[in-house]
């Protein structure tokens, strides 16, 4: 996975021109193009290493937004009666009943696609399912002795949801969080991919797989190389994020002294 985000930041700093035509479309892997020319006769190696800067961003700012929306609305109707909760909350059961790419692609073609569409409509795919997690989370939490005596010394919701709930889920919400990057990388590649994302001629993974897809028999590097970055990227995420609480289990466990019980 390192190797992959080694690519996608520092590509376009050692490699430029990536629309730059060099050749004929669909050209064989050469010794000067060892992946060969895409559809429109471009180097694909040089576009496969600018292509994963923007998936980088878009993912970043997309996880962002979706915790910077979805965590204040959960901590919020976490300290609240549930039925203030369940109105709160019924715009976001809405969006739920929606498929996430089918959600994106509705939400990104009625305003004529563009990458901040692609964004805000996968951010809006998946709000619902962190406001429902942290809500889950934080009520548990709501319900402390501490949380109690901190109302009872008057401060306000906004102390309470940022001093006594947040740090309390935050294991719970960086478990999360591995899947919340996987899904906006799939979903932006896929927007990507079906024309609502970013628009030609930029570099991207997602786009590069979409414009060479009917060259796939005559030249299936334009196609399979930016699939397995992708590919890549993903399992990589997964795979850090699956490792990540057994590795801080163990060290937390090891601090622990030991029960001779």
């Amino acid at each position: 996975m390192l190797g992959v985000v080694a690519i996608a930041l520092f590509g376009p700093v050692f490699f430029s021109g990536s629309t730059e035509i060099v050749g004929r479309p669909f050209m064989m892997p050469t010794p000067g193009h060892p992946l060969g020319l895409d559809g429109y006769g471009r180097d694909v190696l040089t576009r496969l290493m600018n292509g994963g800067f923007t998936i980088l961003l878009l993912v970043t700012a997309t996880t962002a937004l979706v915790y910077a929306v979805g965590a204040p609305v959960g901590l919020f109707t976490a300290l609240h009666s549930r039925a203030l909760s369940a109105s709160a909350l019924w715009l976001f059961d809405c969006l739920l009943a929606f498929p996430p790419l089918l959600l994106v692609l509705l939400l990104a073609a009625s305003t004529a696609g563009g990458v901040t569409a692609a964004v805000i409509a996968v951010a809006a795919s998946q709000v619902p399912w962190v406001t429902r997690l942290v809500r889950a989370a934080a009520s548990e939490v709501a319900t402390s002795g501490y949380v109690d005596a901190a109302r009872l010394r008057g401060e306000s919701t906004w102390s309470i949801m940022w001093r006594e709930l947040l740090p309390n889920i935050r294991a719970t919400m960086l478990a999360d969080l591995g899947l919340r990057i996987t899904v906006s990388i799939l979903l932006i590649t896929s927007a990507s991919f079906l024309g609502v994302g970013l628009r030609p001629p930029t570099a991207d993974w997602g786009l590069m797989a979409a414009e060479n897809r009917n060259g796939l028999a005559l030249q299936p590097w334009a196609v399979l190389a930016p699939a397995a970055m992708i590919a890549l990227l993903t399992v990589g995420v997964n795979l850090m994020f699956d490792a990540w609480p057994r590795t801080s289990g163990r060290r937390y466990g090891a601090e622990l002294p030991e029960n001779d019980a």
